[in-house]
């Protein structure tokens, strides 16, 4: 018994093939020389479920769509990419807002840094001079590019309110916290190293100049408090009283060498900077007669 003719779209049967082409022709648009050569089931007999499976794993790109279903599914598809494209392009419209924000932040901050400061190469510096405070437990440090003239970091401090200590405080702390606060001074110290270490890279010694007769001179007309203040302590020279016992080699070789660059180690560079947070200092010595007083300042 001859078969008869499957509509090879929706496996429907009929009895003539005349009648099988019209229905493909009227029904699914599809002629019977174009569809088996560019259809995207060809020669197959599928379900209607698996007909629909096998248009949505297709590439509608690389197929032209023939038939109602497919130009459907082409059309969804298109839409589907469409918005896919669309997300994509608001996301990277986004990061570009977000790093144009960016840019214009950090402008806005360079501007600000050199209306309010001057940008100095590294070597421009001769010193830093740092604070830590007692009161507020805040520190800080700035270059400084003339010593002598320019002011220290302790004449520019000024404390947070609600950060300040009082001495009651202070004398209830125990013997953790103080040691805390000698720690301090360590971290202080290993910080203002460690931006030294870019102003004057390499070697660094020590090199001192007597001032106790500027000091005598001005002292023997006002008292040593206001002289200390006319002579630029804190505002232009921290100053630093040495004890007896509390009388390092470092120290001791620096005097001895006067005007003359002495050697030290690394570690007594780190002592001098954890005694003064600062390069360089005014120094009151103790000697049998008065008391001596030397600008000690970190050199390279």
């Amino acid at each position: 018994m001859r078969e008869k003719p499957i509509c090879t779209v929706c496996s429907k049967k009929f009895t003539r093939k005349s009648n099988m082409l019209r229905h493909m022709k009227d029904i699914h648009n599809v002629f019977q020389n174009t569809f088996k050569k560019n259809s995207a089931f060809p020669n197959i007999q599928l379900s209607k479920s698996k007909t629909i499976d096998l248009l949505a794993s297709y590439s509608v790109e690389n197929l032209t769509p023939l038939t109602p279903l497919e130009r459907t599914w082409a059309r969804i598809v298109q839409v589907l990419k469409g918005s896919s494209e669309y997300m994509k392009l608001l996301n990277l419209l986004q990061d570009n807002n977000n790093l144009r924000a960016q840019i214009a932040l950090r402008e806005r901050e360079i501007r600000e840094l050199r209306e309010r400061n001057r940008i100095l190469p590294h070597r421009a510096f001769q010193g830093l001079s740092g604070y830590l405070c007692r009161r507020c437990s805040a520190f800080n440090f700035i270059h400084i590019q003339h010593i002598g003239y320019d002011k220290t970091m302790i004449s520019r401090h000024q404390c947070d309110a609600e950060k300040v200590v009082t001495p009651k405080d202070v004398s209830a702390m125990n013997l953790q916290e103080l040691w805390q606060t000698w720690d301090q001074y360590d971290i202080a110290a290993n910080q203002m190293l460690d931006v030294l270490n870019l102003i004057m890279p390499g070697k660094k010694y020590l090199i001192a100049e007597d001032m106790s007769s500027k000091f005598n001179f001005v002292e023997s007309a006002i008292h040593h408090d206001i002289s200390k203040t006319l002579l630029g302590i804190p505002d232009r020279f921290s100053f630093h009283k040495v004890s007896k016992e509390l009388m390092s080699d470092w120290i001791t070789r620096v005097v001895a060498n006067m005007g003359k660059k002495t050697n030290v180690e690394d570690f007594e560079i780190r002592d001098f900077l954890r005694r003064v947070t600062s390069t360089y200092a005014i120094f009151e010595i103790p000697t049998d007669r008065s008391p001596r007083r030397i600008l000690i300042k970190i050199t390279s």
